[in-house]
């Protein structure tokens, strides 16, 4: 906390600071580390789940869409079939990864636009179902989509 305390580094968010977001953080903290033989493995089981399906449906279907995990975090590319190092990251084409996650959210499914979800404890198998539903159709319109044949 030294850089932040000698104003060396700026740290700015909008509730940084408050009491409320800060026992809602530790909280969070505390029952993920009380949990985390639970919690971890579920988030990233979902997750692999998520990525495996993008890259089974894209080769199903032949367009060039991927993704990758980490955790419980998944990144979406649009344009490539592989994103193995950063030196791949120019090839990926941003308008097409803004397309696939425009079509996921009218699908229901909400993602950053630059391609980003994220599981958490609160996902269910539910959830993951109507995501990989999604997934499927959404890929499915991107494939088609003149913009990207």
């Amino acid at each position: 906390m030294a850089p932040l305390e000698s104003g060396g580094l700026s740290q700015r968010g909008t509730y940084n600071g408050n009491p409320l977001s800060a026992a809602a953080a530790i909280a969070c903290l505390d029952y993920l580390a009380e949990h985390a033989d639970q919690c971890f493995p579920r988030m990233d089981r979902y997750a692999m789940a998520i990525a495996e399906h993008v890259r089974d449906t894209a080769r199903r279907v032949g367009t060039a869409v991927t993704a990758n995990c980490v955790g419980p975090c998944v990144q979406l590319f649009g344009g490539v079939t592989d994103v193995a190092t950063l030196q791949a990251l120019p090839n990926v084409s941003k308008e097409q990864t803004l397309c696939l996650t425009e079509l996921l959210v009218r699908r229901g499914v909400a993602t950053i636009p630059r391609g980003l979800m994220y599981v958490s404890t609160a996902h269910t198998d539910a959830d993951i179902d109507t995501t990989l539903q999604a997934l499927s159709t959404s890929i499915e319109a991107l494939a088609r989509d003149p913009r990207f044949i």
